[in-house]
């Protein structure tokens, strides 16, 4: 049975599809130099077009795949150290600037207060704070209310003062309600600022956001208090499960150093799923649903990109095809599989590293329709204004992991199918020979790996090196 993984099988569907073509090719020449609408002997690339001979088609879409290859090669070596967007510092003191609420919060609640004042803070310093090494000073304008409803408000500044550094964190209509002390088995939590400013100058971070940023909405099975003493594990072992939940943070924008990332939607739904084992009931909550959209500005490398990722199975097949086994994990049941799709769409501009701008426009598709494979319903991706469209499917080990894949490159009439095996190399046979290159159904060329480069070889003899 197949072990079930919403994470990996996220992995498997959107980034390794970009990534198919370029590794199937040997990852593209990487070179940083601007396209210069070649091919091999100096000729002029022509826009696609369904009047060009059999062979120009053929030459077309092989150069229309080389500079697909080469921009992906080049957008990966230029972006593959920038997932961190943020400094280890600039980390830890936005888990400051989230923490603080959170122990004013517990403090006002414990203590039966609605407001913070400066002897609060000294209590809190010496009594909660004490073992962090860190010291909370507030502003005169700084103000924490615990309302009736039990939502927490902060307003103001205060510096946070540690063994190593001092800053300030500045909230704004700051709003936190994802904590209750109703009782109910409707989920109806929120969280949100306006802006929270940390720090100054040079390591400066400003989140910007909306009342509601954060929400968490849903279903319980049975009645539970969300307060900050509830465990899901303890409910689960009480007979209580999630029958539907949603979290979905919106409208968070984050600017530091020379980035600006917005979050336009982030969603993930999930629910429970119970079986017995030993006579014993367990209970694991599972997420079914993702949707991404996002957005992207770097100052360097030049960047401005739109992301846009959905990847959904039914509930019904969630509940009725998974089971939990006894070393607790979560798998298919024999025979059966939760079919999946996904969505991804990326448009904008990146840099190469030598300041040569490469406009990203794609759209891709998959679907899983059974247990072994995922398939490729169609990625469409427009390279300098000429479209290039790739379908095909993989298959996958019960690691969730590409163990074969098959991809088909088209534009106009001509076609290359691609094999790649379980490590993502190109597979080729004993004469070095890829795949024909294919208009109409007649054989215009051929593509080789030579060990060391993958080449085009056209009926003409002239030849394009990918």
């Amino acid at each position: 049975m197949r072990a079930f993984n919403l994470k990996k099988l996220t992995l498997v569907s959107s980034i390794a599809v970009a990534s198919a073509v370029l590794v199937a090719c040997g990852g593209g020449s990487g070179s940083d130099q601007p396209h210069n609408n070649t091919d091999g002997g100096g000729h002029k690339v022509q826009t696609p077009a369904t009047n060009l001979s059999g062979l120009e088609q053929a030459k077309e879409l092989v150069r229309t795949a080389k500079l697909f290859i080469s921009d992906m090669d080049a957008v990966q070596n230029v972006y593959k150290d920038t997932n961190n967007i943020l400094l280890d510092k600039q980390q830890e003191r936005i888990s400051v600037s989230f923490a603080v609420p959170k122990v004013v919060q517990n403090y006002l609640r414990k203590n039966k207060k609605a407001e913070l004042t400066s002897k609060d803070i000294d209590k809190i310093n010496k009594e909660v704070l004490g073992n962090d090494d860190i010291t909370l000073k507030l502003s005169d304008k700084f103000k924490a209310i615990l309302a009736n409803d039990d939502t927490l408000q902060v307003n103001g500044t205060l510096k946070v003062i540690s063994k190593n550094e001092k800053y300030d964190i500045t909230y704004h209509n700051f709003k936190d309600n994802l904590t209750s002390t109703k009782n109910s088995t409707n989920i109806d939590l929120s969280f949100g600022f306006d802006k929270i400013i940390i720090g100054t100058g040079s390591e400066k971070v400003e989140l910007k956001a909306n009342q509601n940023t954060l929400t968490a909405t849903g279903t319980m099975s049975k009645a539970v208090t969300m307060a900050d003493g509830f465990d899901l594990e303890d409910a689960h072992k009480q007979g209580t499960t999630i029958q539907k939940g949603v979290v979905t943070l919106s409208d968070l924008q984050l600017t530091a150093n020379d980035s600006v990332i917005t979050a336009k939607e982030l969603q993930i739904a999930m629910l429970d799923i119970s079986n017995k084992i030993d006579g014993k009931m367990l209970t694991r909550t599972l997420p079914y649903s993702l949707t991404i959209d996002g957005k992207m500005k770097k100052a360097q490398p030049k960047t401005d990109v739109e992301l846009i990722l959905n990847l959904t199975a039914k509930e019904k097949d969630v509940k009725n095809v998974l089971q939990i086994e006894k070393n607790d994990k979560v798998v298919e049941k024999s025979g059966k599989h939760v079919p999946m799709t996904a969505m991804l769409n990326i448009k904008g501009n990146v840099t190469k590293k030598a300041g040569t701008v490469i406009p990203l426009d794609f759209q891709s598709s998959l679907i899983r329709n059974n247990s072994a494979d995922i398939v490729l319903k169609k990625l469409v991706a427009n390279v300098e204004g000429k479209e290039i469209t790739v379908t095909g499917n993989a298959s996958v080990n019960d690691k969730n992991e590409v163990a074969v894949s098959s991809l088909t490159l088209k534009q106009n009439n001509a076609q290359v199918v691609l094999k790649t095996n379980k490590n993502g190399k190109i597979v080729s046979a004993k004469d070095g020979k890829v795949a024909d290159i294919m208009v109409n159904g007649k054989d215009y060329g051929d593509i080789f790996d030579t060990g060391s480069m993958i080449t085009a070889k056209f009926k003409d003899n002239s030849t394009i090196t990918f």
